[in-house]
């Protein structure tokens, strides 16, 4: 049986979904780091910000996962006989996709926008972690060097792997196969 769409259309539509959702996800990076970036010594207005923050942080987890499901069921209604492989090849398309993006833009922000922000979080764990040893102390300083690279492929896998779940999950929900659908008409 031959598919109901080319490999540019699903690249094409997969590359716009993946475009949008890593964007979402780009875009709580940026909101989250500007709103860090202004912390103070106050501790109320500290416990407000991080409350922000987990808000922030959930509607984007919930937007990706709806837009996720969003954009495989437009797919699927796009293209009449699409099966439920063709469904799961096209939201993995666009996880790899959208965690390209976003990892991009980590090892970005890590090496050129806020270097600064790794820095003091490798200060932060060396200065309190005063009984280690200094061969930890020396492991600690050579991930310090390595960090934006480990960090940018631990959110590929990260972000692909979720994509592959809600890829799965949706794929199936979005296409029906009733045998008995074709006898019916």
């Amino acid at each position: 049986m031959e598919k109901p769409y080319s490999d540019k259309e699903l690249w094409s539509a997969a590359s716009t979904a993946g475009l949008f959702i890593g964007g979402v996800a780009v875009l709580y990076s940026l909101i989250t780091s500007f709103i860090g970036a202004h912390s103070s010594e106050s501790v109320a207005l500290n416990v407000i910000t991080a409350i922000i923050q987990v808000i922030l942080w959930a509607a984007k987890l919930f937007g990706c996962i709806f837009l996720t499901g969003y954009f495989i069921r437009k797919f699927v209604s796009a293209h009449e006989g699409v099966t439920r492989s063709g469904a799961f090849r096209f939201g993995l398309a666009t996880a790899i996709l959208a965690a390209l993006l976003y990892s991009a833009y980590f090892l970005v922000s890590a090496l050129y926008i806020q270097p600064e922000a790794m820095e003091a979080a490798f200060d932060t764990i060396l200065s309190s972690a005063s009984s280690l040893d200094s061969n930890t102390l020396n492991a600690i300083e050579n991930i310090k060097d390595n960090f934006p690279l480990i960090g940018f492929f631990s959110n590929l896998i990260y972000c692909f792997l979720w994509g592959l779940v809600l890829s799965s999950i949706y794929s199936h929900k979005a296409v029906s196969d009733n045998p008995f659908e074709s006898d019916a008409q």
